[in-house]
């Protein structure tokens, strides 16, 4: 299992926040949180003892074929690095389609003025 704990100075109990990472004190240890992403976009936190980062786990939700989704282990910052990631993607496919749509228009519009000098 990889090492998910982080050990602090003094007892602190409880959920809290150290420079911006969640951490949860358990069984004298001090533990930082781990989220749980699914595929199907679908992100919980989990108990940190119970997700190790970076391994898989089978979700309970259902993909396109009927199949298991698989979830994996993230830090916060990573699940966020992640997502930009995949926002980034999305924009770049959005502006794409964009540019086709416009170049088709362009051309659409350059026939029709090819056509309007022909009847002329």
């Amino acid at each position: 299992m990889t090492k998910l704990y982080e050990k602090l100075q003094g007892n602190v109990y409880g959920t809290y926040t150290v420079c911006g990472y969640k951490f949860v004190q358990r069984g004298g240890k001090v533990w930082r949180d781990v989220l749980l992403v699914c595929e199907c976009g679908v992100s919980k936190a989990m108990q940190p003892t119970l997700v190790a980062r970076g391994k898989v786990y089978k979700c309970g939700c259902q993909n396109e074929t009927g199949q298991n989704s698989k979830a994996i282990g993230l830090w916060e910052e990573e699940y966020e690095k992640q997502t930009l990631e995949q926002l980034e993607c999305i924009d770049q496919l959005k502006r794409r389609k964009r540019e086709r749509e416009l170049a088709k228009l362009k051309s659409n519009i350059t026939a029709m003025k090819s056509e309007k000098m022909q009847i002329i």
